[in-house]
């Protein structure tokens, strides 16, 4: 301690009038017990004070929803001896109040509107208070329970993801969400706003492999799902490219009439999954040029379209894209 402290503890001692530590013991001894005696006193006056009552609703009905938030706790006003309200303020969280909502809805038979009275719920309270003690008044007075009738709908799931396709890979098909659909149930205000549900969003980063992660739905209020969660799977595939020779048919040609195309043939340029490279086969293309919109005395030029492709095949294009038609007499 240095000198300052020293010589504010002794004028503190002086003004006390304490002279050594015996007597400092002696002073504090008689301070503490002051303070018992005087909160031993203030505990046996009458009070009143607000006790936080947590409450819980059980037994909703199985065919409704609650539409509404009813409080969680009610604010019980009571009066008594201190030492009595010291125990309850110390233990106010630990019993909550069931509240059976099957019973209020027997009550009221029309079920979608109720309202309970909080004072009807005095006198078994009471008893969970020691005789001494008073229930003044239960805040708030009144609870109202709104519920709305059931239904149920079927909807389509969108996943909310993103992905990116490291090189030389390709998406093969749509990806999947297992199941696509799901049902839905809840209020009918609600709904009929829904019109599909979304997965939590979840970032794949890169993807060079077929690729399947277990995704929550996206919650909705007052609306409970068949599931909880969907499979998505993103069917990545390495590819590789290919070139094939396919013959150009004339469509929309007069049987009277006799052409020549040039080229005949045509250069038909893809992308397949290398697992599906075998798969594709030239006479899995036709590649057509319609006659009908040929005006021969403009030009005999006419541009060409992919009328059929493999469903293996991404990016399919033709070169050249237009060939030159000659009607032979």
């Amino acid at each position: 301690m240095n000198d300052s402290n020293k010589d504010k503890v002794g004028r503190l001692l002086k003004v006390l009038n304490i002279k050594d530590n015996k007597d400092l013991l002696t002073f504090s001894i008689f301070l503490i017990l002051s303070t018992i005696f005087w909160f031993l006193i203030s505990l046996n006056k009458v009070y009143t004070t607000e006790v936080p009552y947590p409450i819980v609703y059980k037994h909703l009905p199985e065919n409704k929803i609650l539409v509404n938030n009813p409080p969680e706790k009610i604010t019980i006003t009571i009066r008594g001896q201190g030492f009595d309200l010291l125990k309850y303020e110390l233990t106010k969280f630990l019993f909550p109040y069931i509240i059976d909502v099957s019973k209020l809805v027997q009550n009221q038979p029309s079920g979608r509107h109720i309202v309970f009275n909080t004072q009807d719920l005095i006198p078994d309270l009471s008893k969970k208070f020691k005789s001494d003690v008073k229930i003044v008044n239960i805040s708030p007075s009144k609870i109202y329970l709104d519920f709305n009738e059931i239904k149920s709908k079927t909807v389509k799931v969108k996943p909310r993801i993103s992905y990116k396709l490291e090189k030389q890979y390709i998406l093969v098909g749509k990806i999947k969400v297992n199941p696509e659909k799901i049902t839905i149930k809840g209020p009918e205000s609600i709904l009929d706003t829904i019109n599909y549900v979304e997965t939590e969003f979840f970032n794949f980063r890169t993807v060079n492999k077929v690729i399947t992660r277990r995704i929550p739905l996206k919650s909705i209020d007052k609306v409970k799902f068949s599931t909880r969660y969907v499979k998505v799977t993103i069917p990545a595939y390495k590819y590789t490219e290919n070139k094939i020779k396919v013959p150009v048919t004339i469509e929309n040609l007069p049987d009277t009439i006799n052409v020549k195309v040039v080229p005949q043939e045509v250069t038909v340029k893809y992308k397949v999954a290398l697992k599906d490279f075998k798969k594709v086969k030239p006479s899995n293309f036709k590649v057509k040029a319609d006659f009908s919109s040929l005006n021969l005395k403009e030009s005999n030029t006419v541009k060409i379209f992919v009328g059929k492709s493999s469903k293996y095949a991404f990016d399919v294009t033709v070169y050249p894209q237009r060939v030159k038609i000659f009607v032979v007499k």
